[in-house]
């Protein structure tokens, strides 16, 4: 009868980690969830700002859009590496500007 008693406690103890582990993979996919939430929600806001500011270069500058996108980062590089345009964009935030490396203007 012992023995019965035994099998009998180790099938309880198997059923209660079973379902520890069960309980465990939940918190593990509630976190995930959470993280690639969290993520996404970083990819949407950055989107949204690169699309917000891309639209008020457009709205301030229209000329560009009818340019190919290789010409327009060609524009961007040789314009914003400007020493007037550093200048300026120091003067409107106080972020440290790194100067471009020599021979790239």
């Amino acid at each position: 009868m012992q023995n019965h008693e035994k099998l009998e406690a180790m099938k309880a103890e198997i059923r209660q980690n079973e379902a520890r582990i069960e309980q465990l993979e939940h918190q593990i996919q509630r976190r995930t969830n959470r993280i690639q939430h969290m993520e996404s929600g970083e990819r949407r806001a950055r989107n949204h700002r690169l699309i917000t500011r891309g639209a008020a270069v457009e709205s301030i500058w229209p000329e560009i859009k009818p340019l190919p996108e290789q010409d327009f980062y060609k524009l961007m590089e040789i314009v914003l590496n400007l020493p007037e345009a550093r200048a300026v964009l120091r003067s409107v935030h106080s972020i440290p500007i790194k100067a471009p490396p020599s021979g790239d203007t």
